[in-house]
């Protein structure tokens, strides 16, 4: 990332996130051009990604008693572009913005 990226959440809050950060893509290519290109990882491995990914979560949001919140969002392009077409859809339907 050569930019700080903005995430939106769905109270219209931003958070900005740094240069820098440590990230992963959630989306991963499946097919292309009509070709199998992924490969459905082992069970084992599945799990031990996810153990990986937990250890790194904060505690307070793991805990089962009084967890804390875990804020999430979309990136702020995405935000503004869902927030286009829900309001298209209203007026499609003669519901006002």
């Amino acid at each position: 990332m050569g930019e700080p990226c903005v995430i939106v959440d769905l109270n219209d809050k931003k958070t900005e996130i740094p240069v820098g950060t440590e990230y992963c893509d959630l989306l991963v290519p499946v097919f292309c051009h009509g070709q199998l290109v992924y490969r459905t990882p082992a069970i084992e491995g599945s799990r031990e990604r996810t153990r990986e990914q937990l250890r790194c979560a904060p505690p307070e949001i793991l805990r089962l008693e009084d967890p804390a919140n875990y804020t999430t969002g979309l990136e702020e392009s995405l935000y503004d572009l869902r927030s286009k077409l829900i309001a298209r859809a209203k007026e499609r339907c003669g519901r006002p913005k």
